[in-house]
């Protein structure tokens, strides 16, 4: 089978379509004068998540408006037998509502205000400009309506879900990556956790602009909007030491605090995974290289050594013990996320 064959349809299509067909479906009961208008609405305001659909709306029916009363303007004060002046006076009028957008900051809907504009102008009709223009404004907010309804309505996306087990599913691998770290592998993947928490920050942003299109919603209160920022400055808090460990090469022992700390996470045989046989072998090919006749540069570089492995395990503990509070933070915080939800139900 080809790579096509395996394609399947998602609910944002399907979505679409439905939305398409009741647009149609409207246009003709209520006779509207521009059906063509309604559709294409409908097609640019259904988008993956509600909040994208209202701004997409938004922005039509505002470039719509702003495009039929430059159109107005145009044919009723400024429209005249010459040629040229009529063409200035449009690349003039053009100029001043792109500038309105953009002082506006409606900088996605100067297209639509443009095409309304010249449509306006260069178009010929029977009816008034005024009556076309309206009309134009009223079929948009109809196909925005309609293409809002639908996606509210059928199937809404359900980003939160998605949210909440991946979050689930970074603590986990953090978790596993940290516990990696601590056995001495040195081939950690950072940058998959890189890519997760990007993905995962990527999706809040999302769902605390859906959330307030729901009524019963995770993120509607304030004190759930609270936690999961602390979900998300945790799991960045987390990766932030795993990846100074795995920077800086730090290996070494946990301290006796964090020893009893692991081995309440359910990690009891963590104290036996530092490798200790490596660093004495290392210190004595060390200490073998060293000259009978340097024995005070002997000592010298021991002291040094010594103070440089202690500085070391300190900033080394010190990593362990912030991914530690992280890790439990975070555990205790999708507890109780898992009840709001099971309330939730």
């Amino acid at each position: 089978m080809s790579e096509g064959d395996n394609m399947v349809v998602g609910m944002r299509v399907i979505k679409t379509a439905i939305a398409m067909a009741i647009g149609v479906l409207v246009s003709s009961t209520f006779h509207l004068q521009y059906p063509f208008f309604t559709v294409i609405a409908v097609i640019i305001a259904m988008q993956n998540t509600l909040d994208d659909s209202f701004k997409k709306g938004l922005g039509r029916i505002s470039g719509t408006t702003l495009g039929g009363i430059a159109g107005i303007i145009y044919l009723n004060f400024c429209i005249s037998e010459y040629i040229v002046w009529n063409a200035v006076i449009i690349g003039i009028l053009a100029v001043l509502i792109m500038y309105v957008q953009l002082k506006l900051k409606w900088n996605q809907s100067i297209q639509i205000s443009l095409i309304v504009f010249l449509s306006i102008c260069l178009t010929t009709r029977d009816e008034s400009v005024s009556y076309y223009a309206i009309v134009r404004v009223l079929d948009t907010v109809i196909g925005i309506g309609i293409a809002f309804a639908v996606n509210y309505l059928i199937s809404p996306p359900n980003y939160e879900k998605q949210f909440v087990d991946d979050a689930e599913q970074l603590f986990m691998e953090e978790k596993r990556v940290f516990l990696q770290k601590l056995s001495n592998d040195r081939a950690i993947d950072i940058e998959s956790l890189e890519q997760r928490l990007s993905k995962i920050k990527r999706l809040y942003k999302i769902y605390l602009a859906d959330s307030r299109w729901y009524t019963k919603h995770l993120f509607n209160e304030e004190s759930n909007s609270i936690l999961w920022d602390e979900v998300i400055r945790d799991l960045n808090e987390v990766y932030r030491h795993i990846c100074i460990m795995q920077e800086l090469q730090l290996y070494g022992k946990p301290d006796e605090e964090n020893i009893k700390r692991l081995q309440r996470m359910g990690q009891s045989d963590l104290s036996d995974l530092y490798q200790e046989s490596l660093h004495k072998e290392s210190t004595k090919k060390q200490k073998e290289s060293i000259n009978k006749t340097d024995v005070q540069r002997h000592e010298y570089y021991n002291t040094c050594e010594e103070c440089l492995e202690e500085e070391t395990k300190v900033i080394y503990n010190y990593h362990i013990h912030k991914i530690l509070d992280g890790l439990e933070r975070l555990e205790k915080q999708l507890e109780l996320i898992g009840g709001i939800k099971n309330e939730e139900v």
